[in-house]
């Protein structure tokens, strides 16, 4: 059996870890679970007949996953899950408060992603 595997099943260094990985075992942790599955560390990457062997698993894998993470933004295994966005995306909650003629109090809270309103709620006291 090959020595990194021998070593990998006792232990794996924080530190070896990619960014992605560690980002990704933080976000389980915080969530309070116990486990996770990554792929490329799960699979034997240069052995053929484990990929194949692995791969016909991966339905069955993925399909009982509580949660599944991809870090479809980032440039490489150590860009992490996270990146920066424009500030033209960023959600902002705008909020509001005004007085009918009645002299009710009503607060207005809206959220604005983009530009585009996305959902508001009106609160009366």
């Amino acid at each position: 059996m090959n020595r990194s595997i021998v070593r990998n099943r006792a232990q794996i260094d924080w530190l070896s870890l990619p960014k992605t990985f560690q980002e990704a075992i933080l976000v389980v942790l915080s969530l309070g679970l116990e486990y996770i599955w990554i792929d490329s560390l799960c699979i034997i990457q240069d052995d053929a007949k484990d990929w194949h062997r692995q791969a016909a698993k991966m339905m069955d894998i993925y399909s009982r996953a509580f949660l599944t993470i991809a870090a479809t933004k980032s440039t490489s295994i150590d860009g992490g899950l996270f990146s920066l966005i424009s500030p033209k995306y960023e959600a902002k909650v705008l909020t509001s408060a005004l007085n009918t003629p009645a002299g009710q109090a009503l607060h207005l809270a809206w959220l604005v992603v983009a530009g585009l309103w996305l959902g508001g709620e009106l609160l009366q006291e």
